[in-house]
């Protein structure tokens, strides 16, 4: 967690001159620029062709700007108008070049700039069809075999494309955009992961999709040069209503025609192959009817005949019970010893092996003859294939590649099973698969592509069974035998070379057939129940996507290809990690039980499935996606998104399908993270349809796997933590670009799948809780990661999105117990330097409490979460720039605080004029709320002071928070002398109550005395521990209701959070020394120092507050016998406790145990003792003054500052100041200035003036410490002379009269001259714990004669 050295604020009014507090990855550089439209089609159009950059998302809220003027606690001053302003205007004049990335173009190059400034347009193709001008279409009318009759039937009449008839040139226009919703900008899946994670192209834009232009049937260029095309219309569009247009194959046919197969030319039908068991055969049966002798067959069809006919009769010579399920009906099984069988061949195993040994040669020569045959006609020159080859051609194909399939399964299982002979033959086999996969891709130049899909299949799924053959529904052989495991190896291997030699297909991409997408979606809205609407309709909904899908899409499917070469890798990769943990497994529990394995895997095996696992996973990350995602014909959005659509499906749902597996992973494990990076670019490039239509799926209440999904997403947060630098990071590039737009894509995928999946899921409420609960779950897991500002906008606008669709009550039910961790979150992201990420907090946060109000008519619950864990956050967030090396000095914890400041206020200027969520009695609990938050930050700046060093050390100063009462406190600086320190300790200790969050007021109460402790005023240290005993005293009746905040895992568990290596230097101890820092400021550990069973329990016993009231009536004594002369006062409290333990003990109905009983009569015997302490001690006894000046302990001033206002009093940008200026305050002069004064009474007239000018001294230093140069004149007789000079500061005090002997609120002061009285009225009777309070009342009373 790296923070830069300097500070500044992006708003006015936020400048520092000497240190500037920033976040890692929240840089400027990351946020200009990021969010751009295109410009309209009437921009395209102009003149200059110039293509103008201008905002495309704003992120709007009710409080974004700060006033000019300075910062001040009592007088912020930023309307609500001016700050929308300033947000409005954050990006307006941000248009010029930056030298970093933005979040459009990660990573800008020369062809993404280019791209941007090029006014080009989508291209919209003209083509020019032709009618046929081959004269075989009767011939083949007559002779239609089974296949084009299923054909016929499926597409209700189709007839090999002679219907076609002639069509003008058309062409398309580009769909219109439409309107944005109000979360758009979340939303939005942004194409830029793929130039992150494919290492951009810098190659010119052009949108060759398809491969090489149109050309017509004699091959001729169709409408001359092409037009390049830079970007896509954008989605949503409403002009086009149909979520897909026509793929490669008819993309420029204008209207899509009615048929199923693809292809919209001629087409040519080979006529039937004969195929008869040699044996059987004869000349006569050859020449026959199919083979008149005016017509010998081809080569390929003898030789593909021997072929057959040689492994047919080998394997009807074989007796296997265990059998390999073939693809066709010309040999529907084969017998496993094809594959792993006797080491003494036969006759028939010769021939049949032969052909095998020599496919180098057959294969070859086949792929020539069918090619001469096909070159008689002109239909291999179109842009798809239109032969055909007949059912017999195809049942004789496919035993073909299956015979070898099995020939290189035996050839890679041949030999012994020693490590080195068993590689030289697996790479023997691979290295024969070439000429098989040379035969299938030539096949794509010459047939049909739907009859070598048919090939792939039955070459994918014989090499399949032979991993698991099966005998009558029964396993074969042991899984976990060496056979086994050399036969999958074996088998996966040589689908991966397949995989690998398909994928570099240089026309791989148009073999697919992607789609276009235009960016409408059809959305089924589903009715929630409701009172009024209280049928549940659970019949299965129509899938909407797929009736438009039906209408553009043909035979093979679009992605047939892609899909399959996926499934394969990914089905590979999951199979080889889940043998490793079932192994790991099945070791870990025969260990844990003494139990020896017998047929344990050995680490060589492991580690050679491990490896194939790596593989796969690589072949589907570097030569599927990487490959295709960055060819440099592919680099437009509108590509790159066709691209991505080819793995969309397979990813999303073998991703979804492998969670449990990739959960048991180590997040950096590199299996898992490759895979989650392909998750990664489907989500941030796949079309929006494909995506939220599968999201829609998982939402099936047959098969609810929406939950796994969301998991899934948490993986991924976790995995890509570690590209963050630090010391366990992964090696990237660009480390933190990837992790901002990592998570920019998590973040929008939540965003996407609440707006898909909500209303599916609403009508089942258990569901919809626990959909919420993954959902808010995630969310919190990336706002716990440092991001950059816009990765945190879009995150914060989620979570806002998520409350307004889940609503609160479903909120407070889902997060239970983590409503404070949101809090915590809620405050951090507050504190954040950026104006907008702090403004979507305060805003997020309005909207809680604004909602929560609403349903329950109280924000108390919230507000006692939030400032429980506001502690923790402050001092959180000045470790992380101590570590940093940010921090030297108190200024500098201060000023990072004034941010988390800035929005406190904010909230609590929320206007309900403004803002329709808050209502008008809402004010005052806002108010609260905000008030002891300020005072709370004003404590833990206290607790610094007082148990801070010099250096700043956080090792020194945990220490100290740990120590017990009255240790060694620092030293106040003079200059804090008017700080309001004891007043917002006070306030943060009055809002908790002692039934609910009795920990927290004591906390309060305890740094209240140390304050008292190190300014050597014991009587406000007794006052504010006889507070502390009340309190513990009530909270009796209330122990079980008491609520405790716990840690934040994600903030402790380097594991769950990964990022938390990456805090802090070099040389420092980081995230430990952080949070251990941040916990001694979350609660006190006074109670756990009694008992150890209070952290299972997380509750006090009536035991433990005994022993803590014992300790604090103690500590009550050490007050009272160090202040000396109050021994009255310290009776009259102790009497006070007494009576109240006495009525608890004897209170029958609260039925306390033994044990308590005992404890609680512990706590009144020790009262007693102290009351006979203080009673035998002499009350005479005290300070010696003269008799005339009374009870030392007692003396009170009253102090007047006015005159000339010095800055400290003008401006309260950290703790407030105690003094007003012109206001009469009355104050308690300590003992040590009682002393310091009657050391001066020797040279002084008057008692009452060594008083007033000792208790002055502070007073004066401080305002000489801030200016030097002031002229600063005190006045000890009287208030303010009548002669004032407006240049000068004057402090008046003087000495004042409590009206009562014990406590009182009045006091008095007599003016000798005129006989008159002036009579000042506080707030609170003293001694109180406070040493000082305002007069609230100032009354003058003239003195008359007697008449």
């Amino acid at each position: 967690y790296h923070l830069d050295t300097e500070m500044q604020y992006s708003e006015n009014g936020d400048s520092i001159s000497e240190k500037h507090f920033n976040d890692s990855l929240d840089s400027h550089t990351f946020n200009d620029g990021s969010f751009y439209n295109e410009p309209s089609s009437e921009l395209n159009e102009s003149k200059d062709d110039r293509r103008i950059r201008i905002p495309k998302y704003q992120f709007s809220s009710p409080r974004n700007n700060i006033n000019p003027r300075s910062f001040s606690r009592r007088a912020f001053v930023a309307t609500k108008s001016e700050q929308m302003k300033a947000e409005a205007e954050l990006d307006d004049h941000d248009v010029y070049g930056r030298d970093y990335f933005d979040d459009d173009e990660t990573v800008v190059t020369l062809g993404t700039i280019t791209s941007r400034m090029d006014g080009g347009g989508s291209v919209f193709p003209i083509t020019l069809t032709k009618s046929s001008t081959f004269g075989f279409e009767d011939e083949l009318r007559q002779t239609k075999s089974s296949t084009a009759g299923i054909q016929e039937e499926a597409s209700g009449g189709w007839d090999c494309g002679s219907g076609i008839a002639n069509t003008t040139t058309t062409k398309r226009s580009p769909p219109q955009n439409g309107s944005s919703t109000p979360f758009s900008f979340a939303s939005k899946r942004f194409n830029t992961f793929a130039q992150l994670v494919m290492a951009p192209c810098t190659a010119p834009s052009v949108d060759e999709m398809i491969g090489s232009p149109r050309h017509s049937v004699n091959g001729s260029l169709i409408n001359g040069k092409i037009r390049v095309a830079n970007k896509m219309t954008n989605y949503g569009g409403t002009g086009n209503q149909n979520p897909f247009e026509p793929s490669s194959d008819a993309e420029e046919d204008g209207e899509t025609k009615k048929i199923s197969l693809r292809g919209n030319q001629p087409c040519l039908k080979i006529p039937p192959l004969v195929f008869q068991p040699m044996r059987v055969s004869d000349d006569s049966s050859t020449n026959g009817e199919y083979l008149p002798k005016s017509n010998r067959p081809y080569l390929y069809e003898i030789v593909i005949a021997l072929w057959v006919q040689a492994w047919t009769s080998f394997a009807a010579s074989m007796k296997s019970d265990a059998q390999i399920q073939g693809g066709g009906n010309t040999v529907p099984t084969w017998p496993y010893e094809l594959v792993q069988g006797s080491h003494n061949p036969t006759s028939d195993a010769a021939v049949a092996f032969a052909f095998i040994r020599h496919m180098s040669f057959f294969l070859p020569l086949c792929l020539k003859s069918l090619g001469l045959r096909c070159a008689q006609n002109n239909t291999t020159k179109l842009i798809v294939p239109m032969t055909f080859l007949d059912d017999h051609h195809i049942q004789i194909l496919v035993p073909l590649v299956e015979t070898i399939a099995l020939g290189l399964m035996r050839e890679a299982m041949s030999g012994s099973s020693g490590i080195s002979n068993a590689d030289q033959q697996l790479t023997k086999a691979l290295i024969n698969s070439d000429c098989v996969l040379d035969f299938i891709i030539g096949l794509f130049a010459l047939l049909h592509p739907s009859q070598v899909e048919t090939l792939l299949l039955a070459y994918f799924n014989i090499l399949e069974e032979c991993e698991d053959p099966t005998d009558k529904g029964r396993k074969g052989p042991d899984n976990m035998n060496k056979s086994h495991l050399r036969r999958s190896k074996c088998g996966r291997q040589i689908r991966l070379h397949a995989v690998e030699r398909l994928a570099a297909i240089p026309t791989f991409a148009r073999l697919n057939f992607p789609l276009k997408f235009t960016g409408f979606y059809p959305r089924r809205k589903v009715t929630s129940s409701s009172w009024t609407n209280q049928s549940i309709n659970e019949q299965p909904e129509d899938d909407a996507l797929q009736k438009y899908l039906e209408k553009v899409d043909r035979f093979p499917q679009s992605f047939w290809l892609s899909e399959l070469l996926m499934n394969q890798c990914l089905s590979i990769c999951n199979i080889s990690c889940s043998m490793i943990i079932m192994e790991a497994d099945k070791q870990a529990k025969a260990t844990k039980h003494g139990r020896k394995m017998n047929n344990a895997l050995l680490r060589d095996d492991l580690l050679r499935m491990e490896s194939l696992a790596f593989h796969s996973i690589l072949c589907a990350y570097e030569l599927l996606i990487k490959r295709q995602a960055m060819d440099s014909r592919f680099q437009t959005v509108s590509s790159s998104t066709r691209v991505a659509a080819l793995f969309t499906r397979p990813v999303l749902q073998q991703s979804v399908d492998a969670v449990s597996l990739l959960a048991r992973m180590d997040p950096n494990q590199k299996v898992r993270v490759i895979w989650l990076l392909c998750l990664l670019y489907i989500l941030q490039e796949g079309p929006d349809a494909l995506i939220r239509d599968e999201l829609r799926r998982f939402c099936n209440p047959e098969d609810n796997r929406i939950n796994n999904f969301i998991h899934l997403l948490k993986l991924a947060c976790t995995s890509c933590q570690y590209f963050i630098p630090s010391d366990e990071s992964l090696p990237v590039l660009c480390a933190k670009e990837m992790t901002q737009e990592a998570f920019n894509c998590l973040s929008a995928s939540v965003i996407l799948l609440i707006d898909e999946c909500f209303d599916v899921v609403s009508k089942d409420e258990y569901e919809l809780e626990k959909l919420g609960r993954s959902v808010f779950d995630i969310l919190l897991h990336i706002l716990s990661t440092p991001q950059s500002s816009v990765t945190l906008l879009r995150t914060l606008g989620g979570s806002a999105h998520a409350l307004d669709k889940f609503g609160v009550l479903i909120f407070l039910n889902t997060v239970g117990n983590q409503l404070q961790h949101w809090g915590r979150i809620v405050l951090t992201m507050m504190n954040s330097t950026e104006l907008s990420v702090r403004s979507m907090a305060v805003d997020f946060l309005v909207s809680l409490l604004a909602y929560i109000y609403q349903e329950r008519g109280s924000i108390e619950s919230v507000s006692l979460c939030i400032l429980s864990v506001l502690p923790e956050v402050v001092a959180r967030e000045i470790a992380l720039c101590s570590v940093s090396g940010l921090i030297k000095s108190m200024e500098d914890a201060e000023s990072s605080l004034w941010p988390l400041r800035r929005a406190l206020a904010d909230v609590e200027e929320t206007n309900p004029l403004d803002d329709d969520r808050v209502d008008q009695q809402l004010l005052p609990s806002l108010t609260t709320l905000c008030r002891t938050g300020q005072a709370i930050i004003d404590g833990v700046l206290v607790e610094l002071r007082l148990n801070g060093s010099t250096d700043f050390d956080l090792d020194e100063i945990t220490t100290a928070r740990r120590s017990g009462p009255f240790h060694q406190l620092q030293n106040l600086p003079p200059k804090t002398v008017f700080d309001a320190d004891e007043e917002s300790i006070l306030e943060a200790a009055i809002f908790f109550s002692h039934d609910t969050s009795l920990t927290q007021k004591l906390r309060w109460l305890y740094t209240l005395r140390d304050l008292h402790v190190a300014k050597n005023q014991w009587s406000e240290v007794a006052e504010s521990l006889i507070l502390c005993a009340h309190s513990l005293i009530k909270s009796l009746d209330h122990l079980p209701n008491l609520w405790r905040p716990s840690r934040f895992d994600l903030w402790n568990d380097c594991r769950r959070s990964p990022w938390l290596s990456s805090v802090g230097l070099s040389d420092s101890r980081g995230n430990v020394a952080v949070m251990e820092f941040a916990n001694a400021f979350l609660e006190p550990d006074f109670f756990v120092k009694q008992q150890t069973k209070i952290r299972a329990q997380h509750h006090l016993s009536v035991e433990d507050v005994c022993s803590t009231l014992i300790s604090v009536i103690d500590q009550v004594e050490v007050a009272y016998v160090e202040e000396d002369g109050m021994e009255d006062l310290a009776c009259s409290h102790l009497e006070e406790l007494l009576s109240m333990i006495t009525a608890t003990i004897n209170d029958e109905s609260k039925r306390y145990q033994t044990e308590a009983r005992t404890a609680l009569r512990r706590v009144r015997a020790n009262i007693y003792s102290k009351l006979a302490i203080f009673s035998e001690r002499d009350v005479g006894k005290g300070l010696a003054m003269n008799q005339h000046e009374g009870n030392g302990a007692q003396t009170y001033v009253r102090v007047v500052l006015h005159g000339n206002k010095p800055e400290r009093f003008k401006e309260s940008t950290t703790i407030p100041t105690f003094f007003e200026w012109d206001m009469p305050s009355i104050c308690r002069v300590p003992k040590p200035a009682l002393t310091a004064a009657a050391s001066m009474k020797h040279q002084k007239e008057s008692w009452e003036e060594c008083i007033c000018r000792t208790f002055a001294k502070p007073l004066v230093e401080a305002l000489r410490s801030d200016d030097a140069s002031r002229s600063i004149v005190l006045r000890t007789r009287g208030s303010q002379a009548a002669d004032t000079d407006e240049t000068k500061t004057y402090i008046s005090t003087t000495v004042v009269q409590k009206k009562s002997s014990s406590k009182s609120r009045k006091f008095f002061v007599r003016h000798g001259h005129d006989g008159c009285i002036t009579e000042y009225t506080v707030a609170h009777k003293f001694p109180h714990a406070l040493s000082r309070q305002r007069s609230l009342i100032t009354s003058e009373i003239k003195v008359t004669g007697q008449r």
